[in-house]
């Protein structure tokens, strides 16, 4: 019987025991938040991005107006993005910045804008939808992607865009 379990003592210390061990941060539901992927830290560092824009500030203060779209006066970054960027002339005056397109045929007067106009906002907002077309790395999206409030998914689609045009000023 020594013999036997001199066999099996023999078997065990040849094979080493293999054992699946879960990787730490290696699926989306258990990955560490970070600024790569949390919408309210890039929207805040886009934001602050933006408040170095010569003159963009003032869209800032339009869209929190009365009577721009939102009512609400949120200090939450994704929701002031989103209401500024809903003006569509913001989109177009930072589209024009950018020194190798051609700039778009928008008003892009703060002060002459009226945030009510909802015509208007659509029409810049389309207008720089369009214009995108023309710089690299860019795609395309819809209007109702940044106009619908009933879910983010559309201001998330957006997003990607509005950081390729932040880095391209």
């Amino acid at each position: 019987m020594t013999s036997v379990a001199g066999r099996k003592k023999s078997i065990i210390s040849t094979i080493a025991p293999s054992i699946d061990l879960p990787i730490g941060n290696n699926a989306l539901l258990n990955k560490a938040a970070s600024q790569s992927t949390s919408l309210y830290q890039q929207c805040s560092a886009l934001r602050a991005r933006l408040m170095r824009v010569q003159d963009f500030a003032q869209f800032f203060s339009l869209s929190a107006s009365p009577g721009a779209s939102s009512s609400r006066r949120s200090t939450d970054p994704v929701t002031q993005l989103w209401d500024c960027f809903a003006l569509g002339v913001p989109l177009c005056y930072l589209y024009n910045l950018i020194p190798t397109v051609h700039p778009l045929d928008v008003n892009v007067d703060p002060d002459s804008f009226d945030p009510s106009n909802e015509k208007a906002r659509k029409r810049a907002i389309a207008m720089f939808a369009m214009g995108l077309k023309s710089v690299e790395g860019c795609g395309t999206f819809m209007v109702t992607d940044l106009w619908d409030r009933d879910s983010n998914d559309g201001f998330v689609k957006v997003r990607p865009y509005l950081l390729v045009l932040a880095t391209a000023l």
